[in-house]
């Protein structure tokens, strides 16, 4: 089963390959340079290949537990699995010999355990660690797809306050692209 399973893993690496330098072409090219349309179609890019990368872990999940029956352990009657690569390790274990008495499982040479509640210990169950290298949970979160685009478009937004003495706010660029609002006068609010 590793075989298709390094296969996918492959196919994440070349992905993250992709990612990297969408990136960077996003983060090195100043924004009067790239249009907006292909800036959107960048990060739009990028989405898709962080969602195919979620799917290609998912599928090296899914083709585990359809092999799971020749993967039993005839110590414990369960089936528990690890496959890495330097981006990816994924820890499978599933449930099958039902032991009441049953308390957890320690994957020793990856540093990672678990232990599974009393009544889960009866159920048809597997349990999934994911560890990887790089983020895979944020791009799935809305906010931070909207957090992204408001990045590319380095969109200056300054709150007017009403400032004594018709003087208007000093705007100051920071390092950091965001501005810095100082008062003209020694007044304190």
């Amino acid at each position: 089963p590793n075989t298709d399973i390094n296969a996918l893993l492959r196919c994440g690496r070349i992905i993250l390959g992709l990612l990297d330098e969408l990136q960077m072409l996003l983060s090195d090219t100043p924004p009067d340079e790239l249009a907006e349309a292909t800036a959107d179609q960048y990060l739009h890019t990028i989405w898709n290949l962080q969602d195919l990368l979620s799917n290609i872990n998912d599928k090296a999940t899914d083709i585990l537990l359809q092999k799971a029956i020749d993967l039993v352990d005839i110590e414990t009657g369960n089936m528990q699995e690890v496959v890495n690569d330097e981006n990816v390790t994924l820890c499978l274990w599933a449930n099958f010999n039902k032991n009441p008495r049953f308390k957890g499982y320690d994957f020793v040479n990856n540093h990672v355990e678990f232990e599974l509640p009393r009544p889960l210990a009866m159920c048809d169950i597997a349990v999934r660690i994911l560890h990887t290298q790089y983020d895979h949970i944020s791009c799935h979160i809305p906010l931070f797809q909207a957090q992204q685009k408001a990045l590319r478009n380095d969109t200056i937004l300054i709150i007017e306050e009403e400032q004594p003495d018709n003087k208007e706010p000093e705007v100051e660029q920071t390092d950091n692209k965001e501005p810095k609002v100082e008062q003209t006068d020694n007044k304190e609010p």
